[in-house]
């Protein structure tokens, strides 16, 4: 039996005081199931924890001031299991309130709705990244033509789920931006990266990219490379580890130890179906006079030094490739850093 006009009508006022919460509201998206009264909606909470598009199911009841329901994201199954009907949800950490805010300044400032290819970095702070993409791409700020190169598995399974279009260095066309995060930067946008063991992959798709923007939070960024983090990842030949690894200790000192798994036996292996050393450099020639004298020309050094070992792949040192990067602050903030010219 169907709803009466006034229960009808309280549902559709409730959905309102719901929509409210958000800054846009848009159709509900047609591979999620509509009730066949009343439909369901689409929530953008930009302002909460909540950064995804919102299927809200129709049928909701409060209790004690909280309006409970189970959301639909775009191809990634998850539960929210309450979003407080006065308009806030549970608070992100000062931490990923950071990552957040940088991810979304630099979607919003270089992703432009006329640009054919992205590149998608990989580890915590691009999900954010990713979920902004999807969001104005829903909401037809960001044409569904653009396609999204990822730099591993993790940013592969990102863009899918988000309903992304996936693209390829395949298609021979130089990449329009590539958005990705990092370990540690220096006030010349020198850059750590690999600690999710994705560094091979990030710095060719990085390479073939017109600009390469860089977003973290604000322990990332450092007055001298190395003063923050204490290792560069180095990928390299599962065969030849064990030379690569007395060459680099015999030549720039320091230690070189291999990456093991944390869920199972044995070393990490990464997409490429290499091993991970992790170089740790405090100890080494690299940081003879202390970190102050580590400059660009230094690390520059060091990374040629580095490459021209037979068996290792690429290091985790970007030198002269980030163009712009943005910190989020623990105070909600963003700070904007350009690289200086050289």
């Amino acid at each position: 039996m169907g709803l009466g006009l006034g229960a009808r009508l309280a549902r559709l006022a409730h959905l309102a005081r719901l929509a409210r919460l958000a800054r846009r509201v848009r159709p509900h998206c047609p591979r999620a199931r509509r009730h066949p009264s009343v439909g369901s909606v689409l929530v953008y909470h930009h302002t909460s924890g909540v950064q995804l598009p919102v299927t809200l199911p129709v049928t909701f009841h409060t209790r004690s001031g909280w309006t409970e329901f189970t959301p639909r994201f775009y191809g990634q199954p998850s539960t929210l299991s309450r979003i407080m009907s006065s308009g806030t949800a549970q608070p992100l950490s000062p931490v990923e309130a950071a990552k957040r805010d940088a991810a979304y300044a630099a979607i919003d400032r270089h992703v432009r709705p006329d640009m054919q290819m992205v590149g998608i970095g990989s580890g915590s702070t691009i999900v954010y990244g990713v979920q902004r993409i999807a969001a104005k791409t829903q909401a037809g700020d960001l044409g569904p033509h653009i396609k999204y190169v990822p730099t591993s598995f993790q940013a592969k399974k990102l863009i899918t789920q988000h309903g992304l279009p996936l693209g390829s260095l395949d298609e021979g066309l130089r990449l329009d931006v590539t958005i990705d995060g990092c370990d540690e930067a220096d006030e010349e946008l020198t850059l750590i990266k690999g600690g999710g063991g994705c560094l091979a992959q990030e710095k060719v798709v990085a390479h073939f990219s017109r600009e390469f923007v860089v977003i973290a939070d604000y322990r990332k960024r450092s007055p001298r490379l190395g003063t923050a983090w204490a290792y560069v990842p180095i990928e390299v030949l599962p065969l030849a580890y064990v030379p690569v690894k007395m060459i680099i200790e015999e030549r720039l000192g320091g230690s070189a130890v291999l990456r093991m798994a944390q869920a199972k036996a044995g070393p990490v292996v990464t997409d490429n179906s290499n091993f991970i050393l992790d170089w740790h450099f405090r100890d080494s020639k690299v940081f003879e006079g202390g970190p102050e004298t580590t400059d660009r020309v230094k690390w520059s050094l060091v990374n040629q030094q580095l490459l021209a070992i037979p068996g290792l792949v690429e290091t985790g040192i970007f030198i002269n490739m980030a163009r712009q990067a943005y910190f989020g602050q623990a105070d909600g903030s963003v700070q904007e850093l350009a690289a200086k010219p050289v």
